[in-house]
């Protein structure tokens, strides 16, 4: 979306502009991969083996895209709504060919070091720092290079994620055209725009899962809320189960 507020990109871009010998690539666009309505194939356990251990993140990231690449699309783009972590492994990869730096220093530049936000950062900086919390229940995570680039290698605390949601959602990083765009409802059937679910009592959030982690966080700009809760496991009480009382408590 900033890079779309620059004049660089445009959501309505297929992908065949970023990968020309991609088959399915007129069909797609940035929105469908967005909206995740894309019917862009998952990484499962049954082709794990794309992905490899002792590789890198770049020969990891182009083992995903040529698997990818090969695949039939699941549905017809912007026909169904199924949440695929892929779709913004590849966006993460145009963010990378359209700005010409890493994933890593582009967040970092535009959005980590203006909003002060000192303890974010990638699994492959911070993996082996002390102040990394570790599982309830396992203590380690498998940190595969590439494996979740733009989909889940994020390592931050509470007192970041709420500081980047709150500017976020109040224009200090992107245009409010942008985070409108965001926060629009294309899928009723389950009410996500762009990396946001909404109709969250009257806010806009996102939870997640991986391997021994989980997330939620929430903003209601008219009530003027901000909620986030991490833990370092994924067993009840879960967190979507806390962000529910807690919002039922919010709005009593």
């Amino acid at each position: 979306m900033l890079l779309q507020d620059q004049g660089k990109l445009s959501v309505s871009d297929t992908l065949d502009k970023y990968y020309p010998d991609y088959a399915e690539g007129k069909k797609l666009s940035l929105h469908n991969l967005l909206s995740m309505r894309s019917g862009i194939p998952e990484l499962t356990e049954e082709n794990s083996d794309v992905v490899k251990e002792d590789a890198t993140e770049e020969e990891n990231v182009a083992s995903i895209k040529k698997w990818l690449f090969s695949q039939p699309l699941m549905f017809e783009p912007d026909s169904e709504f199924v949440y695929t972590n892929t779709n913004f492994l590849l966006l993460a990869d145009i963010v990378e060919q359209v700005s010409g730096k890493k994933y890593v220093d582009f967040l970092r530049e535009n959005f980590f070091e203006p909003l002060g936000m000192t303890h974010t950062g990638f699994i492959i900086e911070l993996g082996s720092s002390p102040s990394w919390a570790q599982g309830n229940i396992y203590k380690q995570v498998d940190t595969q290079p590439g494996l979740t680039k733009g989909a889940g290698d994020l390592i931050s605390n509470a007192a970041d994620v709420t500081a980047w949601i709150n500017a976020l959602s109040s224009g200090k990083v992107i245009s409010a055209e942008a985070y409108k765009a965001m926060t629009t409802d294309y899928s009723p059937e389950e009410h996500y725009g762009y990396g946001l679910y909404l109709q969250l009592d009257g806010g806009v959030g996102h939870y997640g899962a991986i391997q021994i982690y989980s997330a939620f966080d929430y903003v209601n700009t008219d009530k003027k809320q901000t909620l986030v809760v991490l833990s370092n496991s994924v067993y009840p009480p879960s967190i979507a189960g806390l962000a529910a009382d807690f919002l039922t408590d919010l709005n009593a």
